[in-house]
């Protein structure tokens, strides 16, 4: 059903012609935004239920820390993010030398390649909410560098981390901000994007952060693989996915051909959006080989490391035990955590009892139509139906939590059983079709929902 027709492009000839250079400049400029719409239009829609999952059991752990306390530690400070594209395998020695001006956030698979060679990030970033994310903490050090997660995060991971667990708020963590806003707890929502590295990148510019190195962050691969060694993966394995794999062949700052994919690219243009956004930030991309990010200037970590020689050493943990100081700070935040799921619980049980008069209602109308009665009946019967799903939509939870949660696919509903005409028949067959389904995915999203919370045991394998 989320499966879309293929977006077409029309255009007159003579526009195409006379206007050439506006021409080409708004079809590149539609189809980078598409890319990206239609990538993050279907991340949402096919992982509402791993992302409600995982953010149940996280909001369960205790002992972590918000992650507005340290937020003020990043301003005017240089970082880098490390991602685990080939070209680390040239520049990671540069690492712990950055480490003495930069803040260092190790992002995704970046963390286990850094952990395998002995090198502690200052910061670890992860957002992945599938199960294979996992073995990137599976046999590391966690207690040597802080984590920095969203709520999407695949929920084993957490309870088996011994550092320091920071949480920052996506866009895409419903959830997460709902309880915010509900207990009145100060927090910032920062944009996500197509990736880990996205999702750090739009944290550090939101936080101040007046220069912002890339490392790593190819966008590509070549022949020779995905990712930087050390990451488990072997070149069987990366040239199997280089076949799987729909690529295109592109050219690298060098000018060399590389592989590259649509979820690369949807990457490349988030970032380069984010860039935009953020003139005053100065963006540097150290990625030797990798696709040019536009707005970042090219540079090799040895002349990066001797133009920031000469910056100010920074000693960020330091700065952080400082403002970790007051434990009731962090007991308040997770009470108050803990008791707004009880809160929530009540709210989606007053939901789901209005979404249960909905569906009684909706077999009322069906046996009416099998009883072949008057259509002005049937009308009245779904206006009245109308009328309940206007009552839902105004519920708290509903429309700051479940509603943005399940757009994508609500806005799928729509598109796959509207209809436009006059006839009425079709026109009760289509409104009956969507309120049917609507309800159907709120009863499902809600009683898990109340499963999770009502149960901390519960095991769910994606």
């Amino acid at each position: 059903m989320i499966e879309a027709k293929k977006p077409a492009m029309v255009f007159h000839v003579s526009y195409c012609s006379v206007f050439y250079s506006y021409y080409n400049n708004m079809t590149n400029y539609l189809s980078k935004l598409l890319k990206v719409r239609k990538g993050s239009i279907k991340t949402t829609a096919y992982q509402w239920q791993r992302w409600l999952v995982n953010s149940i059991k996280n909001l369960k752990i205790e002992n972590v820390i918000p992650i507005e306390l340290i937020t003020d530690v990043f301003k005017g400070k240089t970082a880098v993010i490390v991602s685990a594209g080939p070209s680390l395998n040239k520049n990671i020695h540069f690492i712990e030398k950055l480490k003495e001006k930069a803040i260092i956030f190790a992002v995704g698979s970046a963390i286990k390649i850094l952990d395998t060679k002995g090198i502690i990030p200052h910061f670890r970033v992860a957002i992945d909410g599938s199960p294979g994310e996992k073995k990137i903490f599976d046999n590391i050090d966690t207690r040597a560098a802080s984590l920095v997660f969203s709520d999407q995060l695949f929920y084993e991971i957490l309870p088996e981390y011994t550092g320091n667990i920071f949480r920052f708020i996506l866009e895409t963590d419903f959830i997460s901000k709902y309880i915010y806003k509900k207990m009145n707890m100060p927090f910032k929502v920062f944009r996500s994007g197509a990736s880990v590295a996205n999702g750090t990148l739009n944290f550090l510019c939101d936080v101040g952060c007046s220069r912002i190195i890339f490392m790593g962050q190819d966008l590509s691969y070549t022949e020779e693989g995905f990712y930087a060694r050390g990451r488990n993966n072997t070149e069987k394995e990366d040239k199997e996915q280089i076949e799987i794999k729909k690529y295109k062949i592109v050219e690298n700052i060098y000018g060399e051909k590389v592989y590259t994919t649509d979820t690369f690219l949807q990457m490349k243009y988030t970032m380069e959006a984010t860039i935009r956004r953020y003139p005053d930030i100065e963006f540097i991309n150290t990625t030797e080989g990798g696709l040019g990010i536009d707005g970042a200037i090219n540079l090799t970590a040895q002349k990066l490391l001797d133009e920031i020689s000469k910056d100010v050493k920074i000693n960020i943990e330091k700065e952080i035990i400082i403002r970790l100081n007051n434990e009731n700070t962090k007991k308040e935040y997770n009470e108050k955590v803990n008791q707004s799921l009880a809160i929530i619980k009540k709210e989606l049980l007053d939901v789901k009892a209005k979404q249960d008069d909905i569906i009684e209602n909706l077999k009322k109308a069906r046996k009416l139509k099998q009883r072949n009665v008057s259509l002005s009946r049937i009308e009245n019967e779904i206006k009245y139906l109308e009328t309940l799903e206007k009552e839902i939509e105004e519920i708290p939870v509903y429309k700051d939590f479940i509603a943005l949660a399940l757009h994508a696919f609500f806005l799928s509903i729509k598109t796959s059983f509207s209809y436009k005409g006059s006839d009425r028949n079709k026109i009760i067959e289509s409104k009956e079709r969507i309120i049917a389904n609507f309800s159907a995915l709120v009863k499902e999203y809600i009683e898990l929902a109340l499963i999770l919370i009502e149960n901390d045991t519960i095991k769910v394998n994606f």
